[in-house]
């Protein structure tokens, strides 16, 4: 599999430290955060979370893809367009 570049790595990072921000701008949104954490594992994961995310690596990247899209997993949808008849 192909590894990311810096580049993309880079403007993953950004967009999820721009949503990570966004999750606390209110009072709502700080507690749907802390919730999800907590159903996951504990609210303290959100302590590190940055950090966790700056550590992530190409290779980590391309293992999970790899791992994730594998054919096994695959599901495959066929759509036949009939033009608005039912001729087969």
């Amino acid at each position: 599999a192909e590894l990311p570049t810096d580049a993309e790595l880079e403007k993953a990072r950004t967009q999820l430290r721009a949503a990570f921000a966004y999750a606390q701008d209110s009072v709502t949104a700080l507690g749907a955060l802390i919730g999800s954490a907590e159903i996951v594992d504990s609210w303290r994961r959100i302590e590190t979370y940055l950090d966790r995310v700056d550590a992530v690596t190409a290779e980590d990247v391309a293992r999970v893809a790899a791992a994730t899209f594998a054919e096994s997993r695959r599901t495959v949808g066929r759509f036949i367009p009939t033009n608005g008849t039912r001729d087969a």
